[in-house]
């Protein structure tokens, strides 16, 4: 029987598996659809986390298994995100130094401001 600190660790692999099956870094809703995934993920291992620390957790080998599992899941996701992020950085740079922006929540903005004033004089 698993306890509700294991199965939150399950849910954030399932939350880290649905992120990376709908990813797609040319649709920003589908990006933005992913990183609220990947938020819940890691809500998720934090609450196993503060029951491991707490001792609600018992060092079984299935929640071994299941943390090797999920780091290999979280490094995928990763390069995932870091391959776009160098893409946009490259493009940026192609165009002149215009790189996307992103807010506190990881969420895309146009960075415009240095437009504008060009435009205004």
């Amino acid at each position: 029987m698993q306890t509700g600190a294991t199965e939150r660790l399950h849910q954030a692999r399932a939350n880290i598996r649905q992120a990376m099956h709908h990813w797609d870094p040319a649709s920003l809703d589908r990006v933005e659809a992913s990183r609220v995934l990947l938020e819940r993920a890691v809500a998720e291992m934090r609450s196993f986390e503060c029951a491991l620390r707490h001792g609600g957790v018992e060092a079984s080998a299935e929640v071994r298994s299941t943390l090797i599992a999920l780091k290999q899941e979280i490094l995928l996701a990763t390069r995932a995100v870091d391959t776009c992020m160098a893409f946009y950085r490259g493009l940026g740079a192609i165009l002149g130094g215009v790189t996307p922006g992103y807010d506190a929540g990881g969420r895309h903005f146009a960075e415009t401001a240095h437009l504008e004033l060009g435009m205004h004089g």
